[in-house]
């Protein structure tokens, strides 16, 4: 996949991201930052439980993109809960 076809996926990931889990004040630039970064990282998740990674443009690679972002979101939201109570 070329860096069009990266470029387009990370668009529809964070068209997802954002429409799953709104974020006040995010912006579309940070939003397509997080999916790339998540589609890196649902890559690589894909590639530990052996469906290999976001290699072509299909319905798996939105999938693995969108779960990666899920899980950095997630941890986020995590480290912001327990900073928040003194953990």
């Amino acid at each position: 996949m070329g860096i069009v076809g990266w470029l387009l996926l990370g668009v529809i990931a964070a068209t997802l991201e954002r429409s799953i889990l709104p974020r006040p004040g995010a912006t579309f630039l940070g939003s397509l930052m997080l999916a790339w970064t998540g589609a890196v990282l649902g890559g690589l998740l894909g590639y530990a439980i052996g469906w290999g990674g976001v290699s072509d443009f299909t319905v798996r690679s939105v999938g693995l993109a969108a779960a990666g972002i899920i899980v950095i979101l997630g941890g986020l939201r995590l480290a912001y809960h327990l900073r928040g109570r003194g953990v």
